[in-house]
């Protein structure tokens, strides 16, 4: 396997994406589990 400078910038480009996402999916985690306990 050889070094894709533009697969490098594709993953660089998708990695603040995760991050963003993660908290949100965290979020959604807690609410599901909180409605559980009150359900």
């Amino acid at each position: 396997m050889f070094d894709d400078p533009d697969l490098e910038l594709e993953q660089a480009a998708k990695t603040p994406t995760a991050s963003k996402v993660t908290p949100a999916m965290a979020k959604t985690l807690r609410f599901f589990i909180t409605f559980s306990y009150l359900g």
